[in-house]
């Protein structure tokens, strides 16, 4: 879905394809939009290198252009929250490429199915502060049940999580917020399965290959899950640049991959695999076992989980 403004007479509104927050009036998204493209193509042709931040009134923004598409994400100067508003687009743009392997084809889904996402609820999510301390013994039955589950079964890399905070990780802390804040994605083709004590979503994602390669996934052989190259698929590039002329940072390649969120009450397991679990036995030993923890957790008396 690219909407390109080719004339004066042409509709300006009909350019902006998401905008947020949903508050603006016409009149000022057409200028703030206006205002920011223009500026970033004439800084850029003055410099000859796109500007890291644009300032404009009391907002600094960070823009991106993606052949006819510009992606912007701004902020209020006077924000408290002391972010970087580059690293956020990028958090943004990773956690749209995970989800549906290119900005192209989240616009398509939208088009198809005439639906918009809540990007800012998963930027939010995605840059929440949720690692959790626990006491000593009981992060040790934690890291044991997490390494328990990865003996007995062929996975990239598992996640543990109480109250939506971090317990034990097989990732480091940037991929899995992004793996949660990929639950707020407005996606069909999710699945959902709920049971008495527990419910259970799949879904598909796309990993970067080297970003696979590195994740941790700790065993008693200190093997690694290695990827199937066969899923192998190019990550798409809005402006792909020819290939005698490919920088290494630029052309990468994506591996689909499945994504598991079981949660039991106020615990949840996150897995990265393969292909999605294929009997429900396994799903009810997950049950049992997070359960079980959810039960130690909430019988401690010893620790503030707010």
């Amino acid at each position: 879905m690219k909407i390109v403004i080719k004339c004066e007479s042409d509709d300006p509104l009909k350019a902006i394809v998401y905008f947020s927050p949903r508050d603006y009036d016409n009149d000022n998204k057409c200028w703030l939009c206006g205002s920011l493209v223009t500026l970033h193509e004439k800084i850029a042709g003055m410099v000859q290198t796109s500007p890291s931040k644009i300032t404009l009134r009391s907002l600094t923004f960070s823009l991106k252009q993606f052949g006819n598409v510009t992606v912007g994400l701004g902020r209020r100067q006077d924000n408290k929250v002391e972010k970087d508003i580059s690293r956020s687009l990028k958090t943004l743009l990773q956690c749209i490429n995970l989800k549906y392997s290119s900005l192209n084809l989240m616009l398509e889904y939208w088009t198809t199915l005439n639906t918009q996402d809540n990007l800012l609820e998963i930027l939010h999510e995605a840059e929440l502060p949720i690692s959790l301390q626990l006491p000593y013994e009981l992060q040790m039955k934690c890291i044991l049940l997490v390494e328990n589950f990865a003996k007995h079964g062929s996975f990239y890399g598992l996640s543990l999580f109480y109250r939506k905070r971090s317990i034990y990780s097989q990732f480091q802390e940037d991929i899995y917020c992004k793996f949660l804040a990929l639950q707020k994605f407005m996606d069909e083709r999710i699945i959902k399965h709920d049971t008495e004590i527990s419910s259970l979503t799949n879904f598909k994602v796309f990993i970067e290959e080297k970003m696979l390669k590195k994740l941790k996934h700790s065993n008693d052989t200190k093997t690694k899950r290695q990827p199937n190259l066969k899923k192998k698929v190019e990550l798409v590039s809005e402006k792909k640049p020819a290939k005698n002329n490919l920088q290494a940072s630029e052309y990468n390649f994506l591996i689909e991959a499945k994504l598991v969120c079981l949660q039991v009450n106020e615990t949840m397991l996150l897995i990265l695999l393969d292909k999605y679990p294929s009997r429900i036995e396994e799903i009810q030993k997950w049950e049992t076992r997070l359960l079980y923890l959810n039960k130690l957790l909430l019988s401690s008396q010893e620790y503030d989980y707010t």
